[in-house]
């Protein structure tokens, strides 16, 4: 999209620009683990009946909402399951519709929604004695804590998951409950700890040849590579994780592999390799039909060129963002790109025009 572009003398703060349309730190809710097989997941057929046919339509028409990243939609369809679920005592069709009304409340920031959504799942499972699901319950929990800055909660409920993962042997679970006991000690940018936590949780998912959980689990690592200054050996680290979930089609993990390529890579001013890994993130979106990432990809992009005084290629950039915010419907993603817009065409604070 767009070629290498410097200025000499020009004062580059490129690295302190946040994407502000991403509600959720990165690798947080990301984190919940992945996230596109969970929502794939249907419901026992166990309660035949013309609501039951329907409640499940909704839950299956609420994932693909979802992986076209319409988020909205997809938590209104589920609303509607879940009324009919709950109208047939359908328990294992509420847990999954309150799991799915979690994960992407999380995504939205709408933690206190997400947080009674997960504890609803969490009772079911529960209730069930259900050891395996509540491994996934609790991690799912504990991300939505984490997101709260409750980080004792978070700890402690991951700790709990891991607990139950090893005394069922379920060996994924453990890799799960571990990496993300890493993401506590990153929130508290203990990077060596939280390197250690993730290392270990890798050789569980390379033991179990999860290559998917690996995608994830060296995500993390970039991340905390990161936070320590080391961005060669973060950079590193997203690339594999971009290899692994290109291998599997784990198309979170994917996207959050090329962001981490693009802000390693522009931190260093790198230029080139950032507008590609960009390049290949709106790319993805596009034959994907993911219009959220799109749009941050899009986003990314302004911010960039604003940052190197690139003003007309920045305003082109904003324009397509917030065609596609529209297109999403998301009035808060558009009110954020159209203010950074005005003050790129408009010079802010100076008030003189930068885009003839």
């Amino acid at each position: 999209m767009s070629k290498q572009c410097t200025m000499p003398g020009m004062a580059l703060a490129i690295a302190l620009i946040l994407p502000l349309l991403w509600n959720v730190r990165p690798g947080i809710a990301q984190d919940m683990d992945r996230l596109d097989e969970q929502l794939r997941t249907s419901p026992r057929q166990d309660v035949p009946s013309g609501q039951r046919n329907e409640a499940d339509l909704l839950l299956n028409l609420g994932s693909q909402a979802q992986s076209r990243g319409d988020l909205n939609q997809a938590i209104d369809l589920w609303l509607q399951a879940l009324v009919l679920y709950d109208r047939l005592n359908a328990d294992d069709g509420m847990a999954l519709a309150y799991k799915y009304l979690g994960i992407v409340f999380t995504q939205l920031g709408r933690y206190d929604a997400a947080e009674n959504a997960l504890r609803r799942h969490l009772a079911i499972t529960r209730d069930e004695r259900d050891f395996s699901a509540q491994v996934y319950a609790l991690n799912n929990l504990g991300v939505v804590l984490l997101e709260m800055n409750n980080l004792g909660g978070a700890e402690a409920s991951f700790a709990e998951a891991l607990t139950i993962a090893r005394s069922i042997q379920d060996q994924e679970g453990e890799g799960l409950s571990i990496s993300n006991l890493g993401l506590v000690a990153n929130a508290q940018q203990n990077y060596n700890t939280a390197i250690a936590y993730f290392q270990q949780a890798l050789d569980y998912r390379r033991r179990m040849r999860d290559r998917a959980g690996q995608a994830n689990t060296l995500n993390n690592l970039g991340d905390a590579y990161r936070g320590l200054g080391e961005v060669d050996k973060a950079l590193a680290e997203y690339r594999l994780a971009r290899w692994y979930a290109q291998e599997v089609g784990d198309l979170p993990n994917q996207f959050r592999a090329l962001r981490g390529l693009a802000e390693g890579y522009a931190r260093g001013r790198r230029w080139s390799p950032a507008f590609k890994a960009l390049d290949e993130w709106v790319l993805l979106a596009r034959t994907t039909g993911n219009l959220a990432q799109q749009m941050r990809a899009l986003h990314l992009y302004a911010q960039y060129h604003t940052g190197l005084g690139i003003w007309e290629r920045a305003g082109e950039f904003y324009q397509s963002a917030i065609a596609v915010a529209r297109q999403l419907g998301d009035e808060t993603s558009e009110a954020i790109l159209l203010n950074e817009y005005s003050q790129v065409v408009y010079g802010f604070p100076f008030g003189l025009p930068r885009i003839p």
